[in-house]
């Protein structure tokens, strides 16, 4: 290794770069969660942007659903132990390919399953005015890929970041939906879909891209 940072007072060494196909094996954790969550909007901030008071209604879950047991694979792993004990395996080579050249072997799956408390958060406040209130709901589907020696408590990390980011990033795309179309006259209840996530394969890598779609869109108006 060659330390290039230009405030290092090492003299540089020339250094051959060779570039490695293949060179990472990723590790993937499948997941899906059920999520059910009703904010009720508060009066007094009527004048605050949906977008912005939902996303504030957010984050007492997102704290709360850090706190879950993870599985892995119908197990419960320690934190520290690593995600895959097989990781020092030597990928295999092509036979007849080129020096360096490595096989695109795919990642390794693991289940997680995410078990919630489903505790509501303790209120510290009276009553409460409300103007209107927006529920969430269905079953969110996730993908997190972790590097080789990732150890299970890095995996569970990077489950939540890839879920709360998901529950967000629908929730934006939502909002923004919203202004484009016409007021609406009903009363009542009304439901709106948001965006489904799908996965596609990063062209030939060992993992997948992920968009987000709108109904009607097909998968070729996706990334």
């Amino acid at each position: 290794t060659v330390d290039v940072c230009p405030t290092s007072p090492s003299v540089q060494s020339s250094a051959e770069l060779k570039f490695q196909r293949g060179g990472i094996k990723w590790q993937q954790l499948s997941f899906s969660y059920n999520i059910n969550l009703n904010f009720w909007l508060p009066k007094d901030k009527s004048s605050q942007s949906l977008f912005k008071t939902v996303l504030a209604l957010i984050k007492p879950w997102a704290n709360k659903v850090a706190e879950s047991l993870i599985l892995i694979d119908s197990t419960l792993p320690d934190n520290d132990d690593p995600l895959n004990s097989s990781v020092d395996e030597k990928p295999s080579k092509k036979k007849g390919s080129s020096r360096g050249m490595m096989e695109l072997a795919p990642p390794k799956v693991f289940i997680a399953e995410i078990l919630d408390t489903c505790t509501p958060s303790a209120r510290t406040q009276g009553l409460i005015e409300s103007s209107g209130c927006v529920r969430l709901s269905g079953t969110l589907a996730g993908l997190a890929f972790v590097y080789p020696k990732a150890t299970v408590g890095e995996a569970r990390a990077a489950v939540l970041v890839d879920l709360v980011r998901s529950v967000v990033a629908r929730w934006e795309m939502h909002c923004d939906s919203l202004v484009d179309e016409p007021p609406s006259h009903l009363t009542g209840p009304i439901i709106h879909e948001p965006p489904r996530r799908v996965f596609l394969e990063g062209g030939g890598l060992p993992v997948s891209l992920c968009d987000y779609l709108f109904p009607g869109d097909t998968c070729a108006d996706a990334c």
